[in-house]
C-alpha cells in the first residue's frame, strides 16, 4: 500500500502547475461532488467484497486460500483506483486551484499537497475500515492456530477497528508520507524563494538542487525517522540477542540497534532499514519473535541482512537512475518525432507528458518487480548460508557437512534449508498469506520454499542463479553507464541543449557574460 502513496506524491510532483489545460469541471461544486463523492464508491465496493468474503469463509466447503485470494486482488484493484482518483482530481477539477486559492494554506509549504491529497487519504482510510471485519476474521483464524499450538499459552487480544486503523495508518500510510511531505515541501519552499536563492548562490537549477539534496538527506536518515513513526524498542540482551549479535559478526554486518517491533501481535515480519550503519537498525516484530523458535528467527533475520550484504538496495538506486534515463529517453524520442512543424503526427506536451507516466509505470510495474522478485530469492539463499554456519551435524543428508572429502562448500546446507522452508511456511500461515498468491515484489510463498528446497540439492542449480543475479547487477551497472555516456553525448551533440546547460551549469560559476544565453 504505501507504494500507492509514494506513487500518489509523485502524481504532485510531476503535475504542472498551474495546469496547461483547464480541468473539465471548473465550477466548485462539481469539483467537490468528483472529489468525495469517491468515497462511498469504494466503501460499497470493499463492503460488498467483506460480505462476499465473509459469507464464503462461512460456505461447508470453504476454499480458505482462494477466498483470500479474491479478498486480496479486489482490495489491490480499489487500492489503485484510489492513486486514480487522484489522478482525475488533479486534471479534471479545479481541486488543486481551490486549494491553493486558500491563501494561509498557500502560504504554508507543503500544507497546499497536503490538503489536495485528503481525499486520497480519506479514500484509503475508508477502504481499511470497510476492510476491518475481514482482517479480524483472519486475524481471529490466526489466533486460533496459535492456541492450538501452544494450548497452555496466553491469549492475546484481537485488534480492534482503532487499534487496526492505527496500524495501517502508522505502516502503510505514514511510512512514506512523512519522508515524502519533507521532501515537497523542501521542494516547493525553494520554488517560493527561488529569485533569491539563485541571486544568493548563482545557480539557476536551485530549486532542482534543493530537491536532489533534500531527497538524499531524508532518504539517509529515513530509519531514524520510521523506528518513532512505527512502535518499536530494543530487544532486550538474552541468548537470542547475543546469538543474533554473534551471526552480525560473523558475516560482516553493522548496525546500531536490533529493535522490537511492536505490532500488538498481529505482524509476523523483520526488517532491515538503513544505507550507513550507524543509521541501521535490525526490526524483528512481536509476533515473530513469540512465534518462531531461535532457528526460525535466524532464518527471517538472515534473509533481511542478506538484503543488506548483498548490496539490493544500492542495486534498487541503480536501477531507480537507469530507469529514469530511460524514461527520458522515450519523452525525447516522443518530443522530436511528434512536435515541431516537420512532425507528421502533433502529439500535445501533456500527451507526451501521459505517455511518460505510463513508461515510469512499464518500467516499475515490470521491471523493477522482475529484478526484485531475483534479489529476494538471493536472500533467501543467503538466509540459508547464515543458518548453515551455526549448524554442526546435519539431521539431513548434506552436500555441505557430510564429513568426508567430497564435501562441497558452495552447497546450501540442507537442514539449514529445511529450516528456512519451515520459517517461510510459518510466516505465511501467521499472515494469513495463501501459500500460491503471487506477489508483485517478493513472489509466492509456496514458489519460494519449492526454489530453495530444489537448490539445496542442485548445487549446479545454484550456482547457475548466483550467475544469473550477477548478471542483473552487471548489466544494472552498465546500463546506467551507458545510459549517463548517451544522455551525455545527445545533450553536447544538439545545440539548443548545450546552450541551456551552459547557462544552467557553467555560466553561474563563471565570471564573463555572454548575451548567447539571454534567451535562457
Amino acid at each position: 500500500m504505501y507504494l500507492h502513496v509514494i506513487v500518489a506524491y509523485f502524481l504532485l510532483f510531476w503535475w504542472p502547475e498551474p495546469p496547461r489545460a483547464s480541468p473539465w469541471l471548473a465550477s466548485g461544486g462539481a469539483t467537490v461532488l468528483l472529489v468525495f463523492g469517491k468515497l462511498p464508491v469504494i466503501w460499497a465496493a470493499a463492503t460488498w467484497a467483506a460480505a462476499r468474503a465473509r459469507r464464503a469463509e462461512r460456505a461447508p466447503a470453504a476454499n480458505s486460500s482462494r477466498i483470500q485470494r479474491f479478498y486480496h486482488q479486489v482490495t489491490f484493484v480499489l487500492s489503485v483506483a484510489t492513486v486514480f482518483g487522484l489522478a482525475a482530481d488533479l486534471g479534471l477539477t479545479s481541486w488543486p486551484q481551490m486549494v491553493r486559492g486558500v491563501g494561509w494554506i498557500g502560504a504554508v509549504p507543503g500544507l497546499a499537497d497536503l490538503v489536495i491529497l485528503t481525499p486520497f487519504f480519506a479514500s484509503l482510510i475508508v477502504l481499511w475500515v470497510a476492510s476491518y471485519p475481514v482482517e479480524r476474521s483472519v486475524r481471529e483464524s490466526i489466533m486460533r492456530v496459535r492456541q492450538m499450538e501452544t494450548p497452555g499459552a496466553r491469549r492475546l487480544p484481537i485488534w480492534t477497528l482503532p487499534r487496526y486503523l492505527t496500524f495501517q495508518v502508522r505502516h502503510q500510510l505514514l511510512i512514506a508520507a512523512v519522508p515524502m511531505t519533507l521532501i515537497l515541501s523542501a521542494y516547493r519552499l525553494s520554488q517560493q524563494h527561488h529569485a533569491k536563492l539563485v541571486d544568493w548562490l548563482r545557480i539557476p537549477w536551485v530549486d532542482q538542487a534543493v530537491l536532489a539534496l533534500t531527497a538524499a538527506v531524508v532518504f539517509v536518515f529515513a530509519p531514524v525517522l520510521l523506528r518513532v513513526i512505527w512502535a518499536t524498542s530494543p530487544l532486550p540482551d538474552g541468548p537470542l540477542r547475543r546469538r543474533l549479535d554473534s551471526l552480525c559478526r560473523r558475516i560482516g554486518l553493522r548496525y546500531r540497534d536490533i529493535l522490537v517491533w511492536h505490532s500488538h501481535h498481529m505482524m509476523v515480519n523483520a526488517a532491515v532499514m538503513g544505507l550507513l550503519p550507524r543509521v541501521r537498525y535490525v526490526l524483528l516484530s512481536d509476533a515473530l519473535l513469540d512465534s518462531m523458535d531461535t532457528d526460525r528467527i535466524e532464518c527471517v533475520f538472515g534473509h533481511e541482512a542478506g538484503h543488506m550484504r548483498l548490496h539490493h538496495i544500492q542495486y534498487f538506486l541503480l536501477f531507480a537512475g537507469a530507469g529514469m534515463l530511460v524514461v527520458s529517453g522515450i519523452v525525447e524520442l516522443l518530443i522530436r518525432m511528434f512536435t515541431g512543424p516537420g512532425a507528421r503526427f502533433v502529439l500535445s506536451q501533456t500527451a507526451i507528458e501521459g505517455a511518460g507516466f505510463v513508461a515510469v509505470l512499464v518500467v516499475w510495474g515490470l521491471g523493477f518487480g522482475w529484478v526484485s522478485r531475483r534479489f529476494e530469492r538471493h536472500a533467501d539463499v543467503y538466509g540459508v548460508r547464515c543458518l548453515g554456519i551455526s549448524i554442526k551435524q546435519c539431521s539431513l543428508p548434506c552436500g555441505r557437512h557430510s564429513g568426508d572429502m567430497r564435501a562441497n562448500p558452495d552447497c546450501l546446507c540442507t537442514t539449514a534449508a529445511a529450516k528456512f522452508a519451515s520459517a517461510l511456511d510459518r510466516v505465511a500461515v501467521l499472515s494469513g498469506i495463501p501459500h500460491d498468491e503471487p506477489s508483485w515484489r517478493h513472489s509466492s510463498i509456496g514458489s519460494r520454499i519449492r526454489f530453495i528446497t530444489s537448490l539445496a540439492g542442485d548445487v549446479v542449480r545454484l550456482q547457475s542463479y548466483e550467475r544469473l543475479v550477477r548478471r542483473i547487477k552487471v548489466s544494472l551497472w552498465v546500463g546506467t553507464i551507458s545510459g549517463l555516456l548517451i544522455a551525455t553525448w545527445y545533450v553536447a551533440s544538439r545545440p539548443d541543449y548545450r546552450d541551456v546547460f551552459m547557462y544552467n551549469f557553467v555560466k553561474p560559476f563563471t565570471d564573463g557574460e555572454s548575451a548567447r544565453f539571454g534567451a535562457y
